[in-house]
């Protein structure tokens, strides 16, 4: 069974009311956080109204502190077995907090609905925050030029996580993830 968790290690996932892309582009500047992902992709990859979200979290410290990003599901098909994950992380945050909210993301889509598959839709030419698993992440399509952001158009790569995949490999992520950090 996998338990739905929402920290580990130094990074927690707090829940908030569902956003529409431009509500998120807006919250992730509100927060000093644009950097994040433009506000051009937002709008063409995140959902355009708040009610095709159907979970949304705060990416915090576990600790206190200002928000390091957010994440979400969206666009939930219980027929077709699948949902969309985005998340949505500060790269000043570090590898780690990325890779914990992903994780955290990814677990909890797969601990509240009976989906085969979640999906990442990105810019990005890797699922970065889920390379800490080997093949837990494959590559389903690429459409080329496919997102204007900022001038230039882009390609759009869409992921997926397998449930069997995370069943396997995903719980052992979240238990390394969430081990004290010894220093040097």
């Amino acid at each position: 069974m996998i338990f739905p968790y929402l920290d580990a290690g130094t990074t927690a996932l707090r829940p908030i009311d569902p956003l529409d892309g431009a509500a998120v582009h807006r919250f992730l500047s509100g927060h000093g956080l644009a950097d994040a992902v433009s506000r051009d992709v937002l709008t063409e990859l995140w959902a355009s109204s708040p009610g095709e979200v159907v979970a949304q979290f705060e990416v915090v410290p576990r600790d206190g502190g200002p928000p390091a990003g957010l994440s979400g599901l969206q666009r939930l098909d219980l027929n077709g077995g699948h949902v969309q994950a985005g998340v949505f992380v500060d790269p000043a945050a570090g590898a780690e907090t990325g890779a914990a909210a992903a994780a955290l993301t990814v677990n909890y889509a797969f601990s509240s609905w009976s989906v085969r598959k979640v999906y990442v839709w990105t810019v990005e030419q890797a699922v970065g925050e889920l390379s800490e698993v080997s093949g837990i992440v494959r590559r389903e399509a690429t459409l080329r030029e496919f997102v204007y952001d900022g001038g230039e158009l882009r390609d759009l790569n869409i992921f997926a996580v397998y449930r069997e995949a995370w069943q396997s490999a995903g719980p052992d992520l979240l238990q390394r993830l969430s081990r004290p950090r010894t220093p040097c």
